[in-house]
Formats: C-alpha cells, sequence, structure tokens
C-alpha cells in the first residue's frame, strides 16, 4: 500500500504533527509512507506550476491520501488553506475521484471539530473518500493510552482501506449556490459621522466581490461612526504564523511586515468587522493568514470590541461548519454579537435589510450600555480549553500567563473556597448522618438567591 502523508504543518518534520505520521510509518513498516512538506515549501507551491501538478501526480498515483495538520485558529494553517486552493485550481478534483483520505491533527482540542469537518467537507469536494481522522491532544502519544488509542484508528483505517468497501454516515451535501444580483441595490449617501467609536472592517474583497463591496459600502455610509477599512488586498503580510512561538515571552512577531500596524488598528477599535468571499468552504488563505498571525498575541483576548460581527459573501448558509466558527469567534473574543450578514440570500432587497439591521444594532448597542451578549458552550469551553493549556504550559505561555493571572481567568473550580467548603461539608454530613435530601426543599434552596433577586427588583419598581 502507498500512502502519501501531506504535512501541513509549518514545523514540517520538526512539528508534533509529523511525530505521529511517524510513528505510523514504524509501526507499519510493510506499508510505503511519502511525506510531502506542504506548508513548508508553499511558496514554491505557489509560484511553481510545474512542481504543483507533480504533487498532484503522487496525490493520483498513491492507495491512500493522509492529511497532517495542526489546528490553527479552529481550522488547518493558513498554508494549507492555499494548498486545497491551488489543488480547485488546478481541478485537482476531476483526478482525485474515488481516491481514499483520511486526516490526523496534533492540537489542544481546541476547535479542532471544526478542522476536521473542513478537512472532510474539502476531501468530498475534491471527489475523495474519506474516513472519520483522528484529532490527538499533543502529548497523547506519550502514554499507554494514546498509543493504544491512536493505533486502533490505524488499523481500523487500514481495514477499511484494504475491504475498498467505505460507507460513511456522514453525507456531505455539494454547494449549490448561484451569487445574488445586488445591483438594483442603490448605495445611500453617506451620513455625517457624528458617532465617536472607532469601527475597522477587515476587508478581503477583491475587485470581482461586488456583492462583498456593496455590503461593506452599504454599512459604512449608514452608521453614524467614523469607519476605517483595512484592505488585506493593499496589506503586505510576508506570511502565516509558523507556531514559533517567538511571541510566547510577549515578544513581537519575527516577521518584519505590515501586520502589526494592521492589528493594532483592530485591537483599539471599539467596534470590529471581518468581511470576506468564501473559497473552499472558509473565507481565503489570503484571509485566514491574517487570522493566524493572531497568535503573536498568544492565547489572550486583546480586543479592545466591544461588537464584532461579519459580512460574508457565499453560500453561508450551505456551510454550518464555517458559520460555527465564526459564532465562536465572536464569544471567543468576548464581544457582543454584532452579526453575520451574508449575501447567500434570493432577494437582494432582504440582505440590504440585514446590513441595515446591522447598523441599528451599533447605534442600540452605543446607547444601551454597551452591554455583552451571554456565552454559550462556544465561549465557556473554549475558555477552559485555553485556560487550561496556559497554565499546563506557564513556563513557555509567560505572557499569557501573566495576562490569564491579571485578568483573574485563571478560574478553576477548585479555587472557588466557600463552593469547595460547601460542597465537603454535604459530602460528609451524607457519609456520617445517612443525610438524604429531599429534591423539594434542595429545589426550594436553590431557588431561594433567585427568589430574592426577583423580590429586591420588585421592591424597586413599586417605590
Amino acid at each position: 500500500m502507498n500512502i502519501i502523508v501531506l504535512n501541513g504543518s509549518p514545523h514540517g518534520q520538526k512539528g508534533i504533527t509529523a511525530q505521529y505520521t511517524q510513528y505510523l510509518e514504524i509501526k507499519f513498516s510493510e506499508y510505503n509512507f511519502e511525506t510531502i512538506e506542504i506548508s513548508r515549501k508553499i511558496n514554491r507551491l505557489e509560484k511553481n506550476e510545474k512542481y504543483l501538478v507533480s504533487i498532484i501526480n503522487k496525490m493520483v498515483e498513491a492507495d491512500v491520501i493522509t492529511w497532517a495538520f495542526p489546528v490553527y485558529t479552529m481550522l488547518v494553517p493558513s498554508q494549507l488553506k492555499l494548498f486545497i486552493e491551488l489543488l480547485f485550481k488546478q481541478n485537482a478534483q476531476e483526478l482525485l475521484q474515488g481516491k481514499i483520505a483520511t486526516g490526523i491533527s496534533s492540537s489542544a482540542n481546541f476547535y479542532d471539530h471544526t478542522a476536521h469537518n473542513y478537512m472532510h467537507e474539502i476531501s468530498s469536494d475534491l471527489g475523495l473518500r474519506y474516513v472519520r481522522g483522528f484529532s490527538a491532544e499533543m502529548n497523547d502519544i506519550l502514554s499507554k493510552k494514546g498509543q493504544n488509542n491512536f493505533l486502533g484508528f490505524a488499523k481500523d483505517f487500514f481495514w477499511k482501506v484494504n475491504e475498498n468497501d467505505i460507507i460513511e454516515d456522514r453525507i456531505i451535501s455539494k454547494i449549490d449556490w448561484k451569487s445574488t444580483d445586488m445591483h438594483s441595490i442603490e448605495i445611500p449617501k453617506k451620513i455625517t459621522k457624528t458617532g465617536n467609536k472607532k469601527i475597522v472592517i477587515v476587508s478581503d474583497a477583491d475587485v470581482e466581490d461586488q456583492n462583498l463591496i456593496k455590503m461593506i459600502r452599504l454599512f459604512e455610509n449608514q452608521v453614524s461612526h467614523p469607519v476605517e477599512i483595512i484592505e488585506l488586498g493593499n496589506t503586505k503580510i510576508k506570511g502565516g504564523c509558523i507556531g514559533c512561538l517567538k511571541c510566547g515571552d510577549g515578544d513581537a512577531c519575527f516577521y518584519k511586515d505590515e501586520y502589526a500596524d494592521a492589528f493594532s488598528k483592530v485591537r483599539k477599535a471599539d467596534i470590529v468587522i471581518y468581511a470576506g468571499a468564501i473559497k473552499d468552504r472558509y473565507y481565503s488563505a489570503r484571509f485566514k493568514k491574517f487570522i493566524d498571525r493572531y497568535f503573536s498575541n498568544g492565547h489572550r483576548n486583546v480586543l479592545s470590541a466591544g461588537l464584532l460581527g461579519h459580512i460574508v459573501s457565499g453560500p453561508l448558509n450551505q456551510i454550518a461548519n464555517m458559520r460555527e466558527t465564526l459564532e465562536a469567534h465572536i464569544e471567543v473574543s468576548h464581544c457582543h454579537r454584532l452579526g453575520i450578514v451574508s449575501d447567500d440570500n434570493l432577494d437582494a432587497k432582504m440582505i440590504g435589510k440585514h446590513i441595515n439591521n446591522m447598523v441599528k444594532t451599533v447605534e442600540h448597542w452605543v446607547a444601551n450600555e454597551e452591554w455583552t451578549t451571554g456565552q454559550t458552550f462556544l465561549g465557556v469551553g473554549g475558555h477552559k480549553v485555553f485556560r487550561d493549556l496556559v497554565y499546563h504550559y506557564r513556563g513557555v505561555m509567560t505572557a499569557d500567563y501573566k495576562f490569564y493571572k491579571e485578568k483573574k481567568l485563571l478560574d478553576f473550580p477548585t479555587r472557588n473556597f466557600s463552593q469547595r467548603l460547601f460542597g465537603f461539608l454535604l459530602l460528609t454530613m451524607k457519609k456520617i448522618f445517612k443525610l438524604k435530601l429531599k429534591p423539594k426543599e434542595m429545589n426550594e434552596q436553590r431557588l431561594k438567591p433567585f427568589k430574592n433577586l426577583l423580590a429586591k427588583e420588585q421592591l424597586a419598581i413599586n417605590n
């Protein structure tokens, strides 16, 4: 069996992801493995079509294609995202029909599921028969349990390959989308900017993205606060994050380009909007490059913005996975949800109305004490994963650890001493006195502080 490993890690063979694929090579020496460094050679792949075609030919000749990648900001690294765009540009899907593929990732398990969902969907779009991949916590194979689980995945995968009768229980629907004609929507005259909030729009619009450009202008011209637009097409960003951790102690990113100045504007803004067109089930690789470079700020929530939203051109309503990452981005950033507006609507007037509602949300939020949306599992779960990661690696992520400590974000349950004491006393009483809690009484005690609050608020209104 010939297995081609497409290594999407910017670290190449020195990355943790590569240690997992090398482990498979040792354990399954009866198979032929060939690893191709995708992320480390992305510049050559982008500029040298002949070299790109040679890689595609190797993918065609292989029996198995294995995507290997670390998780960067809820997805794959921007370098691998660009490679995927190049594959579609070369119409590789016409050559790859029916090939078998899977994915292997290493991460802190922060939105690793959305990265794997993306690779599953993209593989399907490329005509590949995808077998559910393996998402490893970085240190998994250092334990016997982790090794057993990883080998179990590999044996199951190779069994499915040999059976050659793979039926996945998840069906990936093909995207069926036609751009809505927004020419009938008139752009109103720009109103006088009387507001004092700073709005920054990060735009990835190209000349052909007319709907995206129009949606941005509709928002800009109707909102009463000054708007600054950062055009990624005109911003020199030398490369995507390579995970070197030079920024771990709070140092600046090793790249010397225009990213730092651009992000400084985003960081200081009161309201931030990301505006981009969908390319292969997500924002473009160029946009992902900008997003991945956030890692120069570590795992710290450094945005001043209270409002965060997205304006998207493309079939967003058909890509639930991408929408989840956008919603999660807002919650993990601890911002109020400005909205996620797309042109994935056949009624152009309705698109204009959604943009207008976004403008109204800005004005209403500014006038009403600038509150923050309550978090769901997307935000709460994401915070806990980062919290534990930062604490565990505090010797490396010193800037992150200092930030989390100052902001009191190291909110482990073990540090809530009153709750720990209550739990200990209750457990002790149950053991010693064979105490049995009565559900009715327990519920009344649980509701007591809420009833006190409601009574206090009602009294304030009556007075």
